[in-house]
């Protein structure tokens, strides 16, 4: 059965991938260039431009593109093949919460998941990302709370959570919608907080406080005023981490030494320094880049999290965007699905608040999770309307804790057997209407004409293809202010293998080498969304061209390219 749940999984989102209802985006295709660059022997640790996003996407789908080539569809099936990881982690945490039928009501909720779920799950974006290395730190901090065995026999399970949170933090900061609020559920645990203070000293459990508020504090070392109430740096700025990492790490060497410490603090260090090795160098010896939007003014919190409500449970069950009436379903069905939603939030409180069993149960642990991611997303960083990946984690783990709702209907133990049969019909129906509405949700979105098996859009290849034609391998975009450009450049960059480059000269600029490219050149084109601004330039000066219009862009070719570098057209500071 598990194997049969996996499969429909690889299968729904490659349809989805071949359907054109994901294409590939600029950002996607950095992560593909890097995967293309590494493969002849370069070395990013950081996304391309910054140095508080992490390459692991890159570094992942190096084999895919090897074997798949330099195709969306390849940076697709890698993100596809997390999202197995991901699913198989899950079994095993629910498995040790006593919640093993769970994850079949899980797994098929997220196989059938709507639009923004599915979509985000198989972008790679740091989303499935921050999934799976959240997913196995948390993994690991379950088998570390279920266990009656003590944390210095434990050591293999702290090691794991240090290093899925060191390359989880590495690769996304977001990472912290699963290790913050899953920190603090996981000292709430009664059994958890005796072994603590029965493994240390006084003086080390003190000095252990002292390491982990630090492992707070430093962080938030951005939280000054600033524009709004507080600067949003919180949580984004990376060398900190780094920096209480070795510190804590010099403190804990002390503290075993001295007979102060247990080993497995120690331990879990490790593995979290080990994780952000391959971020290391570049953190110790340069500033982040990272700058989020500042906080909003408090009156406007409550507007953030109304907004937060209505944009996650429209996104759950898929309907996307706020277009309510596209999904064509009947009033009553779109009355129901909410309803049935905040009845298993509703139940899943009262069976947490109840406590029945152990205090780590699965319920209490998911809703746990999900108030804490959400509010993450409310207080600190902007509202999910304008960043929606932001919201995938908080998605996934009120999925799941629809999941346990009714996987606990399905049980119903003390209920008599026609009761049970009715709960289980119950459950059945729930979970399958909303297979329906989310599939509803991406059949209804139209979808981009791309090529089946690489995923390329149509529009793209017609591009590259009329560059190579005319053997232009080098372009320009964003010459008169549109930020748009920068997501047709490295999107169609990737999908040539490199043999076009098109460098965005406005807006997020990433591929220095590409600039470099461009001033050298004597023969270049200009792939713009803005026609008549470049026309009206050209013409204006005298400048001779010949264009086409290919899809959304139009090429501007056969031009004197001296004459548009003496205008400065392709200078970053002139063309502001």
């Amino acid at each position: 059965m598990p194997v049969l749940v996996l499969l429909l999984y690889v299968l729904h989102r490659l349809w989805i991938a071949m359907s054109g209802r994901c294409p590939l985006d600029a950002d996607e295709g950095i992560f593909g260039i890097m995967a293309i660059r590494m493969l002849r022997g370069e070395w990013a640790p950081f996304f391309l431009g910054q140095d508080y996003l992490g390459a692991f996407e890159a570094l992942w789908s190096m084999p895919f593109v090897l074997v798949l080539g330099a195709t969306p569809m390849a940076l697709r099936v890698a993100a596809i093949a997390q999202g197995l990881v991901v699913l198989l982690v899950w079994r095993r945490i629910l498995g040790r919460l006593g919640h093993p039928i769970a994850w079949y009501f899980l797994a098929t909720l997220i196989v059938f998941a709507p639009e923004f779920l599915a979509t985000w799950m198989i972008r790679h974006r740091g989303c499935i990302e921050v999934l799976l290395f959240g997913s196995l730190w948390a993994s690991a901090m379950v088998e570390l709370a279920r266990s009656d065995r003590s944390f210095d026999a434990l050591r293999r399970w702290w090691l794991l959570a240090g290093i899925a949170g060191g390359i989880g933090w590495w690769t996304s900061q977001l990472v912290v919608f699963f290790l913050l609020p899953g920190t603090i559920l996981f000292l709430l645990v009664r059994s958890v907080r005796a072994r603590l203070v029965e493994g240390f000293s006084r003086v080390g459990l003190v000095l252990f406080g002292i390491v982990m508020a630090g492992a707070v504090l430093l962080p938030l070392r951005g939280l000054v005023p600033y524009d709004s109430v507080w600067s949003a740096r919180l949580l984004a700025a990376s060398w900190p981490i780094v920096g209480f990492a070795l510190l804590a790490a010099v403190v804990g060497i002390v503290g075993v030494r001295r007979g102060l410490l247990p080993t497995w603090p120690l331990i879990g260090l490790g593995g979290f320094i080990a994780g952000l090795l391959p971020a290391l160098p570049t953190w110790l010896f340069k500033s982040p880049l990272y700058n989020t939007s500042s906080l909003q003014e408090p009156a406007r919190w409550l507007v953030n999290a109304s907004t937060m409500v209505f944009e996650v449970a429209g996104a759950v069950l898929g309907l996307a965007d706020e277009r309510f009436e596209s999904i064509g379903l009947p009033l009553v069905v779109l009355v129901a699905v909410p309803a049935i939603f905040a009845a298993a939030v509703l139940g899943s409180l009262g069976v947490a608040w109840r406590g029945r069993g152990r205090d780590a149960s699965a319920e209490r642990v998911l809703l746990g999770g999900v108030a804490g991611s959400f509010l993450l997303l409310v207080i600190i960083l902007r509202p999910v309307a304008t960043v929606p990946h932001y919201a995938v984690t908080l998605a996934f783990l009120f999925t799941a804790l629809v999941a346990c709702f009714l996987g606990r209907l399905w049980n119903a133990d003390e209920a008599r057997p026609r009761e049970r049969l009715v709960l289980r019909g119950v459950a059945v129906a729930c979970c399958a209407l909303l297979v329906v509405v989310n599939t509803a949700s991406i059949v209804r979105q139209p979808p981009t004409p791309v090529e089946p098996w690489t995923g390329v859009r149509l529009d793209d290849r017609a591009v590259i293809d009329f560059l190579l034609e005319r053997d232009i391998a080098l372009a320009a975009s964003s010459l008169t202010g549109s930020s748009s450009g920068y997501w047709q450049a490295y999107r169609i960059t990737f999908s040539s293998g490199e043999r076009v480059r098109i460098h965005p000269v406005l807006h997020m600029p990433r591929v220095a080498a590409y600039r470099e490219e461009l001033e050298r050149a004597t023969r270049i084109a200009i792939v713009t969304l803005e026609p008549a601004t470049v026309a009206a330039t050209f013409q204006e000066h005298g400048i001779a061209f010949e264009s086409d219009h290919i899809g959304e862009v139009t090429i501007f070719w056969d031009f004197d390219k001296a004459r548009v570098d003496a205008l400065g057209l392709l200078s970053y500071a002139a063309s502001l």
